[in-house]
Parts: C-alpha cells; sequence; structure tokens
C-alpha cells in the first residue's frame, strides 16, 4: 500500500477544535480530590487552555532559559530569538513548510511543547515531562514532525507500557495525518515487540516459534525446581546451615522450597532485568545464587518456555550475537519514540540503545514518576542517555494542567526529598488552590471501608448544591482483591458502583471457566461451546478461529448444534480439511468436556468442582492472555490471569452464593437423594448470569452516577468531585 510521506496529500482534513491541545478536552473544568489510607488530596481541572500558550518569552538569558525548560547542546536550539508569534525562526520556517492539519497541530502545542516537537531529527531527544504537561500531545507532535522530514511512516517505531496509550497516540495522529498513515506505524508496548522478534528468530534463542510465556505463578513454581534441584546436587558439599536459614533435617519439606522460592524469585527477577548472566553471579562470589539462576534457566529451555524479561533479553542477544537481525532492525526502524522512559529496565535500556544506534531517537518521561523498581525499572536510564548520547537535546515540560495548585505543592513537597531526582525540576500551574489534603490513617480494612463510606455519604449531603454525585467519585487500590469489600459494602448500603476496566466476570478466563461449567448443564447454547474450544484449543489465535468458523459452518450446512458438529467433525465422521493435529486436539477438548460432565455428575462440593475445571485451563491459554493483553492492556500486576487470584474471586462468590442460597422445603430430600451437584452449580450460574447481565444492561446509565472502583495502574480517567485513594 502506498502512503504518501512527504506531501501528504490525502490527509483527512480535521476541524482545528477536533485537535487535541494542552488539556484534553474531556478533562475541562474537572475537579478531583483523594481520600484514603494514606492520602487525602484535591485535584482540578482549569478550563480550556487557549491555544499557543504565549506566557513563556524567550529573551535569552540564563534564567528565563532556565524557568522554559530547555536546555539544548549545539548551536541550534537555546539562543534563537522568537518572533511576536512564540515561534522561533526556526520553528517558523518549520511549521510554515507543513500541510496546514500539521501547522494547526503544531500552533496549538504551548511554547514548550513545540519546542520539542519541533527539535531536529537528527539528534537524540529527551522529553522530561512532568505529570499533566501534555506529554502525549508532545509526542503526537514529534511524530508528525518525523513524518514531515520524509521518514516513512513503517520506518516509525513507538513503544509504551499499555496499549491504551499506543491506542489513544495512533488515533490522535489519524486525525492530523489520517488513519492510512497512522496505520502504518508501529506502535507496541515493549515485551509485544520482543515477543515478535523472538518468535521470528526463535530458533536462533533456542525455542521453537510457539514457544510458552512464563507468568508470575510459572515462574514461582519453575523456581521452586531450581531451589530444589540445587539442595539435591549440594548433597556431598558442606554448605553452612545458616546461609540457608533452616536445618539440615528440614530443607527437603516442600514448605522449604515454598519459602524459599519467594526470596529467589525477587533475585531472579531483578538478575534478569538488569541483564545479570550466571557468570556474573559467580564472578560476584554469589555461587548459590548463579546455580539456582542457570537451573531456572534450564528448567525454562527444557519447557521450551522464556519470562517476560526474557523477551526482553533475548531481543538483546538477537541484535548483540546476529549481525543479520540487527541489520534487518535498522532498515525497519529509522526513528524511534519512547514513551514511559522512567519504567524501563537496564535490559530495556540496551535493546534501546542498540535499536537507536542512528541517533533517532526520543525518549518521554519523567523519573519522579518511576514506580516500578520492583519490576526491575531503572530510572538510572536517564543518566545513561545523557552519557550513551552526548550530543542529546533535553526539553522539560514543567507546567501541570491537570492538578490544583495544593495537588502540585504537596506532590512537590514530598517528591523533593528524593536524593537522586534532577534537582532543576520544579512543576508549576496556572490553576487555581482546590482543597487541601488530608491524611487519614485507618488500622484495619473494614475501618478503612467505613471511613470511606462516610466521607461518600458526606461529600454527596455537602454537595448535593454543587451537583455532586457518586459519578465523581472513584476508589483506587494497589491490588484488585482489594476491590472486593468495598463491592460487598456497596451492595450492603446500597451505593451504586462499577468496576473499572473489565469487570471479573467479562475477563476471558472467567467467562471461559464459566463456560466450561455451562456445557453439564442442560441448554448449553452454542456460545459457551464456541468459548470452550477457543479456551481449550493449544493453537494460535487465527488457527483457532479457523477451526471455529470451520465448525460453525459444518453445524449452519448440517442444522444441528455447534458440539455436534464438533464431535462428528473430530471423529473423522465429516471429511475436512483439517490436519491430524488438529483433529487430535479437537478430541482432546471433546475428552475434557466429558471429564468435566462426569465430574459434575459425581462431586457434590461446587467449590471442589470450579478449582478443579479452573485448573483445566491450559497454561498456554492463561500465560499468552499474560504476555499480549494483560501487560498491553496496562495491568502492571501479574495477578489478573493468575489462577489462584481467579479462583480467590469465584470461591468467595460461592461462599456468598451458598450461605444466601434458600431451598424450599419439598426440594430439601431431593437435593440430598440427587448424586452430583447438578442443581447448586445451575442455581449459582443462573445467579451469576443473571447478576452480571442485569449490571452490564444498566451498567452505560448507572456509570453516570456510580463509584468507580479500579486499580491505581488501570485509571486512565479522571473525576470531577472526588477520587479516593487507598494505600492499603
Amino acid at each position: 500500500m502506498e502512503t504518501p510521506i512527504r506531501g501528504f496529500s490525502t490527509i483527512n482534513r480535521v476541524p482545528l477544535a477536533d485537535i487535541p491541545v494542552n488539556t484534553p478536552p474531556r478533562f475541562a473544568g474537572h475537579t478531583s480530590s483523594f481520600i484514603g489510607h494514606e492520602k487525602h488530596i484535591s485535584v482540578s481541572r482549569s478550563k480550556d487552555v487557549s491555544l499557543g500558550n504565549k506566557s513563556m518569552e524567550r529573551t535569552g538569558s540564563s534564567v528565563e532559559l532556565e524557568n522554559m525548560g530547555i536546555f539544548g547542546f549545539g548551536s541550534d536550539g537555546i539562543g534563537e530569538c522568537k518572533e511576536e508569534n512564540g515561534l522561533s525562526n526556526t520553528q517558523s520556517i518549520k511549521i510554515g513548510s507543513m500541510p496546514s492539519e500539521f501547522s494547526k497541530y503544531m500552533l496549538s502545542l504551548n511554547d514548550r511543547q513545540r519546542e520539542a516537537a519541533c527539535c531536529e531529527i537528527s539528534k537524540p531527544l529527551m522529553i522530561a515531562a512532568g505529570p499533566g504537561s501534555g506529554k502525549t500531545s508532545t509526542m503526537v507532535g514529534r511524530v508528525l514532525m518525523l513524518l514531515h522530514e520524509g521518514i516513512s511512516p513503517s520506518n516509525i517505531l513507538a513503544m509504551t507500557f499499555t496499549t491504551a496509550a499506543a491506542s489513544e497516540m495512533r488515533e490522535r495522529i489519524g486525525k492530523v495525518a489520517g488513519k492510512a498513515v497512522a496505520k502504518e506505524l508501529t506502535i507496541s508496548t515493549f515485551h509485544s515487540f520482543s515477543l515478535q522478534l523472538c518468535r521470528s528468530y526463535a530458533e536462533k534463542i533456542e525455542r521453537t516459534s510457539d514457544f510458552l510465556i512464563y507468568g508470575h505463578a510459572q515462574q514461582r513454581r519453575a523456581v521452586i525446581e531450581a531451589v530444589r534441584i540445587f539442595e539435591n546436587g549440594k548433597s556431598n558439599k558442606k554448605i553452612d546451615s545458616r546461609i540457608l536459614g533452616e536445618e539440615a533435617n528440614g530443607i527437603t519439606s516442600p514448605q522449604y522450597f515454598k519459602d524459599m522460592s519467594k526470596r529467589w524469585q525477587k533475585f531472579v527477577t531483578q538478575a534478569k532485568a538488569s541483564g545479570k548472566t550466571t557468570a556474573e553471579c559467580f564472578k560476584m562470589g554469589d555461587e548459590m545464587g548463579a546455580t539456582i539462576l542457570g537451573n531456572y534457566n534450564d528448567i525454562l529451555k527444557s519447557c521450551n518456555a522464556l519470562d517476560y524479561h526474557d523477551l526482553i533479553s533475548c531481543s538483546v542477544k538477537l541484535l548483540t550475537d546476529y549481525p543479520e537481525v540487527f541489520r534487518e532492525c535498522q532498515e525497519s526502524w529509522k526513528a524511534i519514540v519512547i514513551d514511559e522512559f522512567q519504567d524501563t529496565s537496564a535490559m530495556q535500556y540496551s535493546l534501546l540503545k542498540m535499536l537507536s544506534s542512528h541517533n533517532h531517537i526520543t525518549i518521554v518521561g519523567d523519573d519522579d514518576q518511576s514506580i516500578f523498581s520492583f519490576n526491575g525499572a531503572d530510572n538510572s536510564g536517564f543518566d545513561s542517555f545523557r552519557k550513551d548520547f552526548p550530543n542529546y537535546k533535553e526539553v522539560r515540560l514543567n507546567k501541570n494542567y491537570r492538578s490544583t495548585r495544593y495537588i502540585v505543592e504537596a506532590a512537590s513537597s514530598v517528591i523533593q526529598n528524593n536524593i537522586k531526582r534532577c534537582r532543576l525540576k520544579n512543576v508549576d500551574t496556572d490553576n487555581s488552590c482546590g482543597s487541601k489534603v488530608i491524611i487519614k490513617e485507618c488500622h484495619s480494612e473494614d475501618a478503612q471501608c467505613s471511613f470511606i463510606i462516610d466521607k461518600i455519604f458526606e461529600s454527596a449531603t455537602i454537595d448535593s448544591t454543587a451537583k455532586c454525585s457518586y459519578g465523581n467519585i472513584a476508589i483506587l487500590y494497589r491490588r484488585q482483591v482489594s476491590g472486593k469489600v468495598f463491592q460487598t459494602a456497596f451492595r450492603e448500603r446500597k451505593i451504586p458502583f462499577n468496576v473499572h476496566g473489565v469487570a471479573f466476570y467479562r475477563k476471558k478466563v472467567v467467562r471461559a471457566i464459566i463456560a466450561m461449567l455451562r456445557t453439564t448443564l442442560p441448554g448449553c447454547d452454542d456460545g459457551s461451546y464456541r468459548r470452550v474450544f477457543k479456551a481449550l484449543l493449544p493453537s494460535e489465535k487465527e488457527e483457532k478461529k479457523r477451526v471455529i468458523e470451520h465448525i460453525d459452518k459444518i453445524s449452519t450446512v448440517r442444522k444441528c448444534s455447534f458440539i455436534s458438529a464438533a464431535c462428528d467433525i473430530f471423529s473423522a465422521k465429516v471429511s475436512g480439511t483439517f490436519k491430524r493435529s488438529q483433529l487430535t486436539q479437537g478430541r482432546k477438548v471433546l475428552i475434557t468436556l466429558e471429564m468435566i460432565s462426569k465430574l459434575v455428575n459425581r462431586e457434590q462440593s461446587i467449590s471442589a468442582v470450579i478449582t478443579s475445571v479452573a485448573n483445566m485451563v491450559p497454561q498456554k491459554y492463561l500465560l499468552e492472555q499474560r504476555a499480549v493483553v494483560d501487560v498491553d492492556a496496562g495491568k502492571y500486576l501479574n495477578e489478573d490471569n493468575d489462577i489462584r487470584s481467579v479462583l480467590q474471586f469465584l470461591l468467595d462468590d460461592v461462599s456468598e452464593f451458598l450461605s444466601t442460597r434458600c431451598v424450599p422445603p419439598e426440594r430439601e430430600k431431593d437435593l440430598a437423594e440427587e448424586k452430583g451437584c447438578h442443581s447448586a452449580l445451575k442455581a449459582f450460574v443462573d445467579l451469576i448470569t443473571e447478576r452480571e447481565t442485569e449490571n452490564f444492561r444498566s451498567r452505560r446509565e448507572d456509570n453516570k452516577n456510580s463509584v468507580t472502583l479500579t486499580t491505581i495502574h488501570q485509571v486512565v480517567f479522571y473525576f470531577r468531585h472526588c477520587l479516593l485513594i487507598l494505600g492499603s
């Protein structure tokens, strides 16, 4: 597909009002506050910012230059004078030669954002973007500049940490440059990019192209096995028991290995994120760590698997050890833009450094916002960037358009205590003061929940004249499981709420488990069987789609149910184009469904049935979802598809269902004589289905006046009145 690059003659014309400016229009006039276990903070959003903020004129004095946050290295940056319209001579020339849509967008940026977007593309660029400073708008402007300078959209690589951010960037670029151009851009997450690279050259990293990706739970099991192998291998060696933390007669117990794995999983994660090898561990004198790390790597290799950090390290290995791979990447990616740079690990930085040997790299981030050190993030990458790209240019976006002055001052007073941060950063805002920060410490989860409910009622009562509603309130927590207590309490107190993101029973894994349970019940529809096949077939996504479509085709032609057609196809009663391996996989799915049916007929505990069915979901299905959905969707905490977390939610609902279930007296005798748990399981599934269907139907309308529950990492939107944060 040919795409105009320099002239962009086929660009879709977009009204200026539709182009994003400093503050997204949907946030205009919003005010938020944070109340909770640790903090109560008030935030407000200013009204729409006028185009082309002219308040920061450049006069050439060093003080004013520093206040503008522009630090240039070279002859083409700092000393230029601005014209009356706020543009430097160079910017006027560049913007004047752009297509009208591009120039309109550039003029919609403020001075600092425009300075960053219009920097020479031949120089490495660092954009230090403070919170709420319009970094996405600036990144879009930077991509438009790359396109204007003649770089093909297919040669531009933008990497971030969430698909939400990637989708927003692509959408904004599409509004200005046209959807065809935006579609050609490669906007990906680190892990998705590395996953595709590793699959393309799987044989070079001693894997097959369908290798597994180990998530948190699988890593833990691999670490347990690595520790066990280490303990068995040292039977003839003398190692002080104090190093092991256990007496010799207790080191072979399963609990010992499980306890040890907690420590060593953290060690393995940190080692891989920093690129530490077994040889380096030996050199540092850590023989035990080197051995366990080596055992762990051997286990993953034998299982044809990689973990998240392996995706990055193997990508670095491919670029380092195989010149042909490096050349191909260099030819493919002529310019690179990196979002959330502060959350990159040492290995991710090594990957970026190799990909950007042409110096056409733009990094955007803020070391004050680095919060993922537990997962290997290292914000010293900023210092490494300055050292490795000495001719770089740095532009700082310091004006906050999102928060009230109290919020900015409170956050700055805390952050300034970090002795490792850059001292030249001073976040400022033109917004109003807003409400003061309130800190409330609670001593139990119940007390915390009660306090927040009281605050919700108080806010709704006091601010009734200000049109306060539940829809302006959100509760943030660190882990999704923490939201369970609020869901229960809100139901009891009749407080409307919604769970932001994907509701639990609409998650793919949970829907697969419910579908597997539903196949044992009378009247199961074809949709449930389709979902089961999609979950249980071990093949790739496109192959699964072809198999399911073929079954649908046969069922339509023969006017039979989906499962009847599947039984005939995989028992070879119907000729087709399936390979022998596909027929074998299909028969295994049918056998699994038969096993579940027998289990329901035999087992009287629905908790036991649900536990068994959940464990039947193939690990690859879970792991692939974690690799290309969880990480891309911004779920930084590796818990959403962890089967233990899913089971905990399901079993909690089972307990609640059983405790409130009323059985008519005339049915008690029948149920006592019933084999299996058909009746209880059907009642539970029907209850969940009815409840979630009603929730889904009313969600669109009710969300306008319901409290939002979500994790801190998932929140990508803002609330007008009150935002409650939990420190638990």
